[in-house]
């Protein structure tokens, strides 16, 4: 009966990022048999490149925004964010939100905020504030900090806005991450689009 056999790598953890990888089998000699022959293969035989990538940040979300808010309301959560990473550690930067719905005004949302959990995951007032900003044309960008992410310990934040005491009664405000580009991350790390 036939055997399957596997080839498969294990990468350094000091990988060169964007290097390649793959194997190359040039003959049947690259087989050593005992009582037996290598046959019917077609040689060489090689894999595919695979390239080598840092780690890899993947941000999953949940909708913490309420159906109402009074005006002048402040820190109204909108969204909770978790961030995890495959392999190693990776930093992250700053984010990027869209302000969206029936409101047409930046200032009906008078500041956007994200605060990093204390670990309950619950937003409340032992969540540290780490970075805010106002709308500019419908975004703005949160950053100036520097947020470790270890592969197994995720971590938490919440964003929150303050609703303007002037804001438009009855529009309707979200927040939005549009894409993978909207989380920064230093290098080698990625984000999971």
């Amino acid at each position: 009966a036939g055997r399957s056999v596997w080839i498969v790598f294990d990468l350094s953890p000091t990988a060169t990022i964007g290097a390649t990888v793959g194997s190359r089998l040039p003959d049947n000699t690259s087989f050593a048999t005992t009582g037996g022959s290598v046959f019917g293969a077609t040689f060489p035989l090689s894999s595919g490149l695979t390239t080598v990538r840092g780690p890899l940040v993947t941000v999953t979300w949940a909708n913490l925004a309420p159906p109402t808010a009074r005006q002048g309301r402040s820190n109204v959560p909108m969204l909770g964010l978790t961030l995890s990473v495959d392999v190693g550690a990776a930093t992250v930067t700053g984010f990027r939100l869209n302000k969206g719905g029936t409101s047409a005004l930046d200032r009906d949302v008078a500041m956007a905020k994200v605060w990093l959990d204390d670990g309950d995951n619950l937003f409340d007032l032992g969540d540290t504030l780490i970075g805010r900003q106002p709308f500019v044309a419908g975004t703005t960008v949160i950053a100036g900090f520097a947020l470790p992410v270890s592969a197994g310990t995720d971590r938490v934040l919440f964003v929150t806005y303050d609703i303007a005491t002037t804001a438009t009664v009855g529009a309707t405000v979200t927040a939005r991450l549009a894409n993978e580009r909207y989380v920064a991350v230093d290098p080698p790390a990625s984000v999971d689009p």
